[in-house]
């Protein structure tokens, strides 16, 4: 047993193992998360058939990812700005050895407590075509749970979190990157397999979600035994792309920067729904964004920030 795992309760473990595992045991547990909470469940459901009607471009259930070009939401222009902004005054050796060498990027380099619904990057996670199409996608109004800074730079030996995998948090996701500094192949982009893919890699490899993160990082040679080679679409593009990724139903891997390229920097938004297993069973709890709800705003709007 882990020391992590060590450290954790009774209950914590419990949650622990029926969040990880198999794609069946994971969308029971979802289930019963979504009972617990039915009532606003419903009202999101109801929510999203309205909201979903603002949106104008759909993410693909079966790829699980869709990308645009620069120019296409305004608010990114400024997200990349700002970005560059606050890795100008972050301190070297926050993003130095052994920090960034052990995971191979470093995150949490932005300060949501400054953020204010005047923000370009509040404006552009609450768009109504952006929440349109993810509701769509995810069947509910989805709940904003993590707006970040994630920088990588050049790692002469890869690491577990190199490889690929899906991420445990929830049975389906949305997240969006905006690429904030010109990513090309040798940069590190984001490396995705199709959604429909990955469940047959998943069935082929009985794969297992781990919350731990210790065992579910698939070596390079496993995933050229399934296939997925001829499968990977990489995300590379200049500042201002924008791509929308499924990262629980979708293997993926990145921040794998060729020497002498990068460093790579992209602004990400993290959209759950209220059953992730990310978030605790009262799920606004873990709504980081909730304060920043006022009376005047559209009832989906309140949901999203998690207020509702």
């Amino acid at each position: 047993m882990t020391d992590e795992a060590n450290n954790m309760g009774l209950l914590d473990r419990l949650d622990a193992y029926l969040a990880g595992g198999g794609d069946l045991r994971r969308g029971l547990y979802a289930r019963y998360r979504s009972l617990v909470n039915l009532r606003a469940v419903l009202r999101r459901r109801r929510a999203a058939r309205g909201i979903s009607s603002e949106a104008d471009f759909t993410i693909p259930r079966k790829s699980g990812f869709a990308r645009f070009e620069p120019g296409r939401f305004p608010e990114t222009n400024a997200i990349v700005h700002e970005a560059n902004r606050e890795l100008e005054k972050l301190d070297p050796t926050r993003v130095a050895q052994p920090e960034i060498g052990t995971k191979g990027m470093f995150v949490g380099l932005f300060d949501c407590d400054r953020l204010t619904l005047d923000s370009p990057f509040v404006k552009f996670a609450l768009r109504p075509d952006i929440i349109g199409a993810i509701s769509a996608y995810l069947g509910v109004v989805p709940v904003l749970v993590r707006i970040d800074l994630w920088y990588s730079a050049h790692q002469p030996d890869l690491n577990r979190t190199h490889f690929h995998h899906c991420d445990w948090t929830a049975i389906s996701q949305v997240k969006i990157f905006v690429n904030c500094t010109d990513v090309g192949a040798d940069d590190g982009p984001l490396v995705m397999v199709k959604a429909a893919k990955s469940r047959e890699i998943r069935r082929a490899l009985k794969y297992e979600y781990d919350v731990l993160g210790k065992k579910h990082f698939v070596p390079d040679e496993r995933m050229a035994e399934v296939g997925a080679a001829e499968h990977e679409h990489r995300f590379t593009g200049p500042p201002g792309t924008v791509y929308f990724a499924d990262t629980s139903r979708c293997f993926h891997c990145g921040s794998r920067i060729a020497e002498g390229a990068g460093p790579r920097l992209v602004a990400m938004f993290q959209f759950l729904r209220p059953s992730a297993f990310r978030l605790p069973l009262k799920f606004r709890a873990g709504a980081p964004f909730r304060k920043m709800a006022r009376e005047d705003q559209a009832p989906w709007q309140r949901m999203v920030l998690g207020a509702e």
